[in-house]
This record gives structure tokens, C-alpha cells and sequence, in this order.
């Protein structure tokens, strides 16, 4: 009897034993092994820390500090409350004097957690829908599908109008975290269109010259206006048989060697060469040997595509030192227009990459922690929720270019 009953404890004792987990090291770091621990035997302290960590509004940070400079929890209780404390004003106090309403720390880093992109508003010029709705002649729009294309990304959007005085376009420049010059039937010389395009696009080269992280992302004919407010005319501009098309991008040496698609998976990297997963409706072109002048030299060629008739285009390219980017294609169109007179990938991979474009984009934006706007209701105010929203996809076969909802403004 008593041998079973000493087998018994032995038992119990093993899968108690057992239980127990074993400390693996969580990032390296020894110390918080040990804290770890200490904290498990040391509840009660732990709870009455854990309260006062609540009380501050960067309560991860405030934990790392803890445990990398804190070996003994419960002894450095009170200690740690005045850190935190004192952390929490001095982080306050940064908020303030940056105007980074919206931005929390991430390890060293702060970043923007409320990114907002302006987009630049174009005049309507497709005749086919003026015909079918003649209250829209004369009127300006943003496509509903870049709007949502930046908001499933984690942004919001206001526009930025050819309308707006001086002194209302640099307001908005200071509020915003990024630009997009969307694609558009319109010219890049005199429009409303150009004119603020190339304000904007000198503004936002003075920003990221003053130490503002400002980015701008240019689609189809935007980022045709990447290269012709560069070069301040259209010469690298050339003709292309590429609309209504889809095609692959072919990367080039430059791409392999960028962190530009660092995150994407090598599936969908390998999908984008291989498969027809892109969007175009372009007249022009940038062709690649453009992209060699001295002129075009803020740029790298990261991505060409082939027309129908082979003539090859520059598809991808970014700022060599500035947060620009440009696609030809349209990454918005295959999530969000369904017109079914126009060839528009709705693959998954064609989403996916569209998508993945979408985040690059506004990752890049939440770097810009030096723009924002005063308050929330200014934010509301400013963006496009209130604008006039027009369903225009019963039109879509009478359209140069169909959509399915527009923006629309005076």
C-alpha cells in the first residue's frame, strides 16, 4: 500500500514538473526571462504595476522599459510609476510641440496611425457619360475606386481642387500625409489638373528637403505627371497602343536590388512577371531609355511593360531618394470597377498586388509625422464623406471609360 502511494506522489510530482514551462528566450533577451519569473511569484506587485502602467498611453514602450531595466519588478514599483510617468509628459509634450496628433511609437520610431491622402480632383471630359448625364458638363470628379483603393490600405481622403486659393492649398498640404495624382484623361501643360499637380509635386519636394517624409503615388497619367513636373515639359513622353490592355511587368535589375517588394510573397512576385495581372488605359508611355537623361535622373526604373505592338514602357518606377512612386497600370481596378466592356483583371493575384501596392503606399505616408490637421472635426470636415457621391456604372457602355461611382464638384 504504501509503495503505490509513494508511486502515486511520484507522479504527481512528474507532471507537475512537467507543467512547468520552460523559459524560452523571447528575443534574446535573458533579462526578461527573469522578470518574467519574478513576476509569476510576485503577483500581487505585478497587479499594482500593471495598474499604474494602464494609466499611461504608451503602455507597451513603458512595459519594454520595465523589463529591460528592471530586473527586480516588485522592488522598483514605485520607481516605475515615476518613470512612466515622467515618459508619458515628455512623449505629450514631443506630441505637442510636432503637431503628431495621430501618431503612436513603434520600438524607436513614431509613426503616423491616422495617415490621410489628398487627391487631386480633374475635370470630367468623357463625352459618352456628359451625353447620358448633361448636369455633369463642366463639373470635376475623383474616381470612387481610388478612394476605397487608399481606404483599404488604413486612409482617409480629402481632395485637393484646382478651385482653392494659395492660401487654402498650402492649409491642406500641412494637413495631409501624402499626395496621389490619380490617372485621368486630361492634359499635363494648362489644366487645373497640371497646375496644382506641379505645385503640389514642388511642395512636396521642399518638405522631404525640410525633413518631412511626404510621399506622392502617381496612377497611369500621374505618374506621366511624375516625369513631366520633373522635367518641366513632355518630352519623355511617347505613344502606346495600351488601352483597354492588360499585361505583366518585367523587373528589372534595379527592382531586385530595392526593398520596393521586400514583404510581398514570392508567389505573387512571380505571379506579377508572369501572368497578365495588370491594368492599363494609357495613350503615352515613358519609354525606358528616358529615363537616362540627366533630367529623369530622381527616378529608377523598376518595372517596363510591352504594348500590343511590343513597344516597351516604363510600368514601375520611384524616387531614388524621394518617398515618389508611379505605376502605369491602375492597381485600383481590379478590387473595385466591374464594367464588363473593359478588360480588368479580377484574378486574386491581380487584387493581391493591388492591394499590396495600396499598403506601400500608405506605410509610406505614416512616416509623415509633421502634417495634421488641427483637430478630428477638421479632419471630417476636409474629407471626401460629405462629397457628392454618383453612381455612373448603368452609363459604363456609352463611356470613353467607364466607372462605377464618382465624386463629383463644382
Amino acid at each position: 500500500m504504501k509503495s503505490i502511494i509513494i508511486l502515486l506522489c511520484l507522479f504527481l510530482v512528474a507532471n507537475i514538473v512537467l507543467c512547468v514551462p520552460f523559459p524560452f528566450p523571447d528575443d534574446g533577451s535573458a533579462d526578461s526571462n527573469n522578470n518574467s519569473t519574478e513576476t509569476n511569484n510576485n503577483s500581487s506587485e505585478t497587479n499594482n504595476n500593471s495598474s499604474d502602467s494602464s494609466n499611461s498611453p504608451d503602455t507597451s514602450s513603458n512595459s519594454t522599459e520595465t523589463s529591460s531595466n528592471s530586473p527586480d519588478t516588485s522592488s522598483n514599483s514605485t520607481d516605475t510609476s515615476s518613470t512612466n510617468s515622467t515618459d508619458t509628459k515628455k512623449a505629450e509634450e514631443s506630441s505637442s510641440d510636432n503637431n503628431e496628433i495621430t501618431t503612436e511609437l513603434t520600438g524607436q520610431k513614431r509613426i503616423n496611425t491616422c495617415p490621410i491622402i489628398g487627391v487631386l480632383v480633374q475635370k470630367i471630359t468623357d463625352k459618352g457619360l456628359i451625353e447620358e448625364v448633361p448636369e455633369l458638363k463642366g463639373k470635376s470628379f475623383i474616381s470612387a475606386s481610388y478612394i476605397k483603393w487608399l481606404e483599404s490600405a488604413g486612409a482617409r481622403v480629402v481632395a485637393f481642387h484646382p478651385n482653392m486659393t494659395e492660401a487654402k492649398i498650402e492649409q491642406l498640404f500641412k494637413s495631409v500625409s501624402g499626395i496621389l495624382l490619380p490617372g485621368g484623361e486630361i492634359n499635363l501643360n494648362n489644366s487645373g489638373y497640371a497646375t496644382l499637380g506641379r505645385k503640389l509635386y514642388k511642395m512636396a519636394k521642399d518638405a522631404n528637403a525640410d525633413g518631412v517624409n511626404f510621399p506622392i503615388f502617381g496612377i497611369c497619367r500621374g505618374m506621366q505627371a511624375l516625369a513631366v513636373f520633373e522635367e518641366l515639359n513632355n518630352s519623355s513622353l511617347m505613344l502606346t497602343d495600351s488601352r483597354n490592355y492588360t499585361t505583366s511587368v518585367h523587373y528589372t535589375l534595379e527592382m531586385t536590388m530595392d526593398d520596393f517588394l521586400k514583404d510581398m510573397d514570392v508567389p505573387l512576385m512571380a505571379a506579377v512577371e508572369a501572368y497578365n495581372i495588370t491594368s492599363h488605359f494609357h495613350k503615352y508611355g515613358i519609354p525606358p531609355k528616358a529615363m537616362k537623361k540627366d533630367s529623369m535622373k530622381t527616378y529608377k526604373v523598376l518595372g517596363t511593360s510591352k504594348d500590343r505592338n511590343g513597344k516597351e514602357f516604363v510600368s514601375i518606377m520611384k524616387g531614388t531618394d524621394l518617398p515618389f512612386f508611379g505605376v502605369q497600370f491602375h492597381p485600383e481596378k481590379p478590387a473595385f470597377e466591374w464594367a464588363e466592356n473593359v478588360d480588368i483583371p479580377h484574378d486574386p493575384q491581380a487584387i493581391c498586388f493591388g492591394q499590396y501596392l495600396a499598403n506601400k503606399f500608405v506605410d509610406e505616408a505614416r512616416k509623415n509625422t509633421k502634417h495634421a490637421f488641427d483637430s478630428y472635426k477638421a479632419e471630417s470636415e476636409a474629407s471626401v464623406y460629405g462629397d457628392k457621391l454618383l453612381d455612373v456604372s448603368l452609363y459604363a457602355e456609352k463611356c470613353h471609360t467607364p466607372l462605377q461611382q464618382i465624386y463629383v464638384y463644382e
